[in-house]
C-alpha cells in the first residue's frame, strides 16, 4: 500500500514535467495582446514564437530566441495595436517541443 501512495504522489509532477514555460496574457495592460512567459525549469530556451489568430506579427526580441533561461526567468512576448485578437500562442523550444497556450 505504501508504494501504490508514493507513486501515486509522482504522477502529476510526471504529467506536467514536459512543458518548459508558463504563459498567459497581461490582463493589466489589455489594450494590447502582451504575452508574459515564465521559464519552469532550468536550461530551457526558445526557438520559435508563433501567435495564433487574428493573423498577428509578434515583434519578437532576436535577443529571446535560443537564450539559455533558467527557471523562474521570465520574458514578455509584444503584442501590437492591429493585433485585437489572439486565441493563443505557441513556443517551440530548443528540444524542438511545440507548447501551445490558450489565451485567458
Amino acid at each position: 500500500m505504501k508504494k501504490l501512495l508514493i507513486l501515486a504522489a509522482f504522477i502529476p509532477n510526471v504529467a506536467f514535467a514536459g512543458e518548459s514555460f508558463d504563459c498567459h496574457k497581461n490582463h493589466a495592460r489589455s489594450e494590447s495582446a502582451e504575452i508574459i512567459c515564465t521559464a519552469k525549469h532550468d536550461n530551457v530556451a526558445v526557438d520559435k514564437i508563433t501567435l495564433n489568430g487574428g493573423n498577428c506579427q509578434s515583434p519578437v526580441d532576436a535577443k529571446l530566441h535560443h537564450k539559455v533561461m533558467m527557471k523562474g526567468d521570465g520574458f514578455v512576448v509584444p503584442g501590437t495595436k492591429e493585433c485585437g485578437y489572439v486565441s493563443g500562442m505557441s513556443i517551440t523550444d530548443h528540444n524542438g517541443k511545440t507548447h501551445h497556450f490558450h489565451a485567458m
